[in-house]
């Protein structure tokens, strides 16, 4: 094998391994163009490798690139920010019906939050 051929197969497996820890669709792209200059080593000087490279990755970030808008959710707003540092307490009352809860957010030391101590 030549050193080109080593080249692109490191860089193929890195990329799928990559790919497969990161699962955002990162790295794909480069896995497909390092395939396809693994292939055309074979026949072709290293400018050519790196030209088909530069192409394939190109065309596939092109024609996946609407999937991935397609496929990538917005985030929800919400406002968890407001609650950050309170809880919430629940409180039975008793009704004509039974035992009801209600929910009351204060902050933590009116709820009674106390560290534990180490002993």
């Amino acid at each position: 094998m030549d050193k080109e051929m080593i080249l692109w197969a490191i860089v193929f497996g890195a990329s799928v391994l990559l790919e497969m820890f990161s699962m955002q669709l990162i790295s794909i792209w480069f896995a497909a163009g390092s395939f396809a200059a693994f292939i055309v080593s074979f026949f072709q000087p290293f400018g050519v490798q790196i030209a088909v490279f530069i192409a394939v990755t190109g065309i596939m970030l092109i024609a996946t690139r609407p999937l991935v808008k397609k496929l990538h959710k917005p985030a929800v707003p919400t406002n968890h920010e407001l609650d950050l540092g309170e809880c919430s307490c629940y409180r039975r009352y008793q009704s004509g019906r039974g035992y009801r809860q209600s929910k009351a957010q204060r902050s933590r030391l009116e709820c009674g939050f106390r560290r534990r101590s180490k002993f």
